[in-house]
Order: structure tokens, then C-alpha cells, then sequence
């Protein structure tokens, strides 16, 4: 095959590349259903890169003790969250390990588990002061010499089973995760977010959770572009 042939191959399928991203967005934002989902700042290092913005949202970390899960997930694991609707905002329903059935929800990743801590007990915490009271000194023919215990007798601390430690939050991605504006806005954008103001974006989810991102919003305002 000529290298003129293999030019016009590879134009041709980076093209249908795009066509095709392009018509899975159009799809979505036809037929989906728009939802407005808060965001929460996130670490200023990491607010801006170049002519896009991150984005990190209330349902990026799902609490466990207060959001009902199927089964446990792991890392990379698919996750389907059911959304109710509130004043237009999108709030977790329910954790699924797959689609739910007649159901809105958002198609993401687990990307992170937070493990919960066991607490220590009580009769584990050493006082700050402890009164050590002075002894009278044991006579030497009451003086008991123990006996090494054998190597088999040695009780040997057993690891507690994976199954007993338990997820307490997972840190999810829906790939809405960041949005590209014109240059010099994207600075604008996040310190109004760091100054107290609402940051909102509306997104459209379709039947089978893709989610793509509409409009960013500032205390309820589109941001024109």
C-alpha cells in the first residue's frame, strides 16, 4: 500500500473517530434528561490546567453509611447511581452494581475507597499519668522462674478477614470531570468558587447514564462563553 493510500486511511478513521464522539454527545443532550449537579472546590493546584476546568462534585464522594449500596465495589469497579430529582438538582438515590430499571442514574468509575477506621477501646487508651507505687522488694526464694513456653504454645495473632473490613467512601467518576472554556476564564470560573459563590453545572443524562455537560452555572447564571 502506497503512503499516499495510508494518509487518506488514517484521515478517514480519525474522522470517523470524531464523528462518532461528536454524535454520542448529540445524542445524549437530545434525548437525556438535564439534571444540575452541585460542585465542591477542590485543591487549588489543580484548579486550572491550561484552557479547561476541573470540576469535582457532591456525588464524586459517596458516603456508604448514608447512601444504600449493592454489594461492595472495588477499585475500577462500574457504578450506576440512581438520582432523585429536587428543585432540579440531582441528589444519590441508591449505589448499583448494574443499569437500574426505570430509573434515572449516572454511569461512572470507582476511582478511590475510603476504608473506616476501628476505634480504639477504652481499656486500650493509656492514662497520661499513671502512679506507680512503690514495691517492697520479693524475697529471693519467692522468686518464681518461669518457663520458656514452647514455640508451638505461642499464640499467633490471625489477620482479620478482608471481608470484615468495610468500605466507608467511595470517590467515583462520571468523565464530567472537567470542561474546556476559552483561555483567561477558567481562572474567573474558580475563584468564584473559592470567594462563596455557587457553582453549578448542568449536565444531561441519557438512558444509559452518559452524562454529558451543558451549561456551568454561577450562583444560578449561565457563564456565556
Amino acid at each position: 500500500m502506497s503512503p499516499k493510500k495510508i494518509f487518506y486511511l488514517t484521515v478517514v478513521f480519525w474522522l470517523l473517530i470524531f464523528s462518532g464522539f461528536i454524535a454520542y454527545k448529540e445524542y445524549t443532550l437530545r434525548t437525556g434528561t438535564e439534571v444540575t449537579l452541585k460542585t465542591v472546590p477542590v485543591d487549588p493546584r489543580d484548579l486550572f490546567r491550561g484552557d479547561y476546568v476541573v470540576l469535582n462534585y457532591e456525588i464524586s464522594t459517596l458516603d456508604l453509611d448514608e447512601i444504600p449500596a449493592e454489594d461492595h465495589f472495588e477499585y475500577n469497579d462500574p457504578v450506576y447511581l440512581g438520582l432523585e430529582l429536587k428543585d432540579g438538582y440531582g441528589l444519590p438515590k441508591k449505589i448499583y452494581r448494574t443499569p437500574p430499571k426505570d430509573e434515572l442514574y449516572i454511569r461512572g468509575k470507582v476511582k478511590g475507597i475510603l476504608y473506616e477506621e476501628e476505634p480504639i477501646p477504652e481499656e486500650e487508651i493509656m492514662p497520661e499519668e499513671i502512679e506507680i507505687s512503690e514495691e517492697e522488694p520479693v524475697p529471693e526464694e519467692e522468686i518464681l522462674i518461669e518457663e520458656p513456653v514452647p514455640e508451638e504454645e505461642i499464640p499467633i495473632e490471625e489477620p482479620v478477614p478482608e471481608e470484615e473490613i468495610s468500605a466507608n467512601k467511595l470517590i467515583v467518576e462520571y468523565g464530567i470531570e472537567s470542561y474546556f472554556v476559552p483561555e483567561g476564564r477558567g481562572n474567573e470560573i474558580e475563584s468564584s468558587r473559592w470567594d462563596g459563590k455557587e457553582v453549578d453545572v448542568e449536565v444531561v443524562v441519557d438512558r444509559f447514564g452518559n452524562a454529558v455537560i451543558r451549561n456551568l452555572l454561577i450562583d444560578g447564571e449561565i457563564v456565556e462563553f
